[in-house]
């Protein structure tokens, strides 16, 4: 019963990302929502419980330090690119700054378009409908 309930925010992360539709806006997001339930799963046992229970709750406790510890070591949380791919959510097209398009462009070399070739995308992008893109 723990495991399953232990494993559910895990395997939902997971799940969200296997789609036929672009989903990499959306990974800081998740990122930061699976590790505020983790966070959330954890509920020490009251101090008043007997000898078994304590090992128990010791033992969960060691469960979500160690889900915890490899989620850190292996997140980006501080990567200004997942930051900034949020570009492609096309939910969210017109709430970026250019600043964002501009860091994408210098993080990714092979983006090599001049400011007006740039611009030019970026508006389209904007003005297109979302059924579209």
């Amino acid at each position: 019963m723990f495991l399953a309930a232990a494993l559910k925010p895990l395997s939902e992360f997971n799940t969200a990302f296997q789609s036929e539709e672009v989903q990499i806006h959306r990974l800081e997001e998740e990122m930061c929502r699976l590790i505020r339930r983790i966070l959330g799963g954890y509920q020490p046992g009251p101090s008043h419980k007997g000898v078994h229970e304590k090992k128990i709750f010791q033992s969960v406790r060691r469960f979500y330090e160690a889900v915890l510890q490899k989620m850190f070591s292996s997140f980006s949380l501080d990567n200004p690119l997942l930051r900034d791919l949020k570009v492609l959510d096309p939910i969210a097209r017109l709430d970026f700054t250019p600043g964002a398009v501009e860091r994408l462009v210098a993080l990714l070399s092979q983006l090599s378009l001049s400011e007006d070739k740039l611009r030019e995308k970026l508006i389209d992008y904007q003005l297109t409908d979302s059924k579209q893109l």
